[in-house]
């Protein structure tokens, strides 16, 4: 088991990116969110209610994560699993 942290997207380095890079291409086979908001038809991240979490600068950019492991998966003909779990339909995955 991993569990890595990572900065909002505005504070998100070259370095973070190679970082996240990393986990899911040479420490991954599974991916788990629970509970975690996903990006909206315009790219920020809502709570239920429609507040806008991406200008506060609370979230990270970890359904990036999710796309990687996506391309990963078509181009190394892999099976790395994804799992999302929530209840308000602004999450990850829903």
């Amino acid at each position: 088991i991993l569990l890595a942290v990572f900065p909002s997207e505005q504070n998100m380095n070259e370095e973070d990116y190679t970082r996240m890079q990393t986990i899911v291409y040479e420490k991954c086979d599974l991916l788990i969110a629970c509970e975690r908001a996903g990006p909206g038809a315009d790219g920020k991240y809502y709570t239920m209610r429609g507040i806008d979490m991406t200008s506060m600068g609370l979230i990270a950019p970890l359904h990036k994560m999710v796309e990687m492991i996506h391309k990963r998966n078509n181009d190394d003909d892999t099976d790395v699993k994804f799992i999302a779990i929530g209840g308000g339909g602004n999450e990850l995955g829903m």
